[in-house]
């Protein structure tokens, strides 16, 4: 009998995506880290490229001790609400006579991405 070896490719993050749709793309793999959440957190960064993987290997060591830190990590860092403003859209916003400009940005959290 013939064992074989099945290769099981991981879905990517690439920074630019969903990043809570990631999480749960990744928890629901077929892998070996669905069951151990040890696995699961070592497993998280062969899933990360670019700007999310630059993210994962500068957190400090032991800063995430179990999987259940890391998802609220991960998407509080590459999750961007939709009260975030661009400069593209600041550059579109007009200011009326006697307009303050501070309401726009009350009740954003994170204010301007640059």
């Amino acid at each position: 009998m013939s064992l074989t070896r099945r290769t099981i490719s991981l879905p990517f993050f690439r920074s630019t995506g969903n990043p809570k749709e990631h999480i749960k793309r990744f928890n629901e793999h077929p892998g070996s880290h669905c069951k151990n959440k040890k696995l699961r957190l070592r497993d998280l960064s062969k899933s990360l490229t670019d700007k999310s993987y630059t993210w994962y290997v500068h957190l400090a060591p032991k800063s995430v001790s179990t999987w259940e830190e890391m998802p609220i990590l991960f998407v509080q860092k590459f999750f961007l609400e939709e009260d975030e403003f661009t400069l593209t859209q600041l550059r579109r916003e007009k200011q009326r006579s006697r307009e303050k400009w501070w309401p726009m940005f009350e009740g954003s959290e994170k204010g301007i991405s640059m």
